[in-house]
């Protein structure tokens, strides 16, 4: 899909709606209006919560040895990094105006920080307090 400048139905759309939308064109050429919200799970943090997704355990080693379940589990309650979703309306006041995530922002997290949650889209996410947030990773490998 690629993107295209927002258009007259997604400038409606936001305004009637308050969420930012764009408009796309999928593989077969047809134009459709898109969400730019990250959180499709339900969930809204309140407070000086956020929302996180995890990434995913790793299934096999780079050499290609398969991981064992048990491993899996202890490494997927272990991660560290994430992809912030959504922020309560209070999360990272005391950091400063420029210095806080934002949705979407690539974050180191505290090992076995918040609850974990299944969202209505499916996928797991965490519920954590913002002071669990050590570091933003500004670029990745």
């Amino acid at each position: 899909m690629t993107n295209a400048p927002t258009g007259a139905l997604a400038e409606a759309i936001t305004r009637a709606t308050g969420e930012e939308h764009y408009e796309a064109t999928n593989a077969k050429g047809l134009r459709v209006v898109l969400s730019k919200r990250l959180n499709n799970s339900g969930i809204e943090p309140l407070d000086l919560k956020v929302l996180v997704r995890p990434d995913t355990a790793e299934e096999k080693t780079k050499g290609g040895i398969i991981i064992p379940d048990q491993t899996k589990d202890r490494n997927k309650f272990a991660v560290v990094k994430a992809t912030l979703i959504e922020n309560g309306a209070n999360a990272f006041k005391e950091w400063g105006l420029g210095n806080s995530p934002a949705a979407g922002s690539r974050i180191l997290m505290a090992q076995y920080a918040g609850a974990r949650v299944k969202g209505i889209d499916g996928q797991e996410y965490i519920l954590m307090n913002d002071e669990d947030v050590l570091a933003i990773i500004k670029e990745e490998q």
